[in-house]
């Protein structure tokens, strides 16, 4: 962010802590979703607010997380690298976001460890605790993702085009393959 940019940005969010601990709640929830979605384009509210000094801010985000119900939610996500008219290439993406479980924030993050455990995924803690089924390898494409991740509730289920989307996660995660065990060892 350009420097001038920033100093405005720190002003306004100053003159203005409910503002500042909204968009630190927006910017929380984007996140949660979406970790590389932070909502400036050289880092996040949180790191700009933090670096400021704006202990309002971060007293507001609180006062907000404590009013929310939480939630645990399912997000899946495919990549497509395509070629746009300039000639050059872009990604384009798509999500569904299905709403699992809802409650307090402890027992969301006790439920996601249940369900991390009988899938056999770690939890981990980037920007909300989250369990990865599948994480996507940075610039392979196509790719997709899946994890569980605790949120404040404050998403809905989401997919633009929900036929589209399962065709598509079919095509790009493939049949379940059925195993062959071996019964007798020799």
């Amino acid at each position: 962010m350009p420097v001038s940019t920033e100093t405005s940005a720190i002003a306004r969010y100053s003159r203005d802590p409910k503002a500042a601990g909204f968009t630190l709640l927006m910017e929380m929830n984007a996140l949660a979703f979406n970790p590389r979605m932070h909502l400036f384009s050289s880092g996040t509210a949180y790191d700009l607010m933090a670096r400021s000094g704006n202990q309002s801010a971060f007293d507001e985000l609180e006062q907000l997380l404590q009013q929310l119900q939480w939630a645990i939610y399912h997000v899946q996500r495919t990549y497509k690298q395509l070629i746009g008219k300039n000639g050059k290439p872009y990604v384009n993406s798509d999500r569904k976001v299905v709403l699992v479980d809802e409650g307090d924030k402890a027992q969301m993050e006790s439920n996601l460890e249940t369900i991390c455990q009988r899938r056999h995924a770690l939890i981990e803690d980037l920007h909300g605790k989250r369990c990865y089924l599948h994480r996507r390898q940075e610039g392979v494409y196509p790719a997709f993702e899946e994890f569980y991740v605790v949120a404040p509730k404050l998403a809905k289920n989401k997919c633009r085009n929900l036929k589209a989307f399962e065709q598509n996660w079919r095509e790009l995660t493939g049949p379940a393959k059925p195993v062959q065990l071996t019964l007798f060892v020799p």
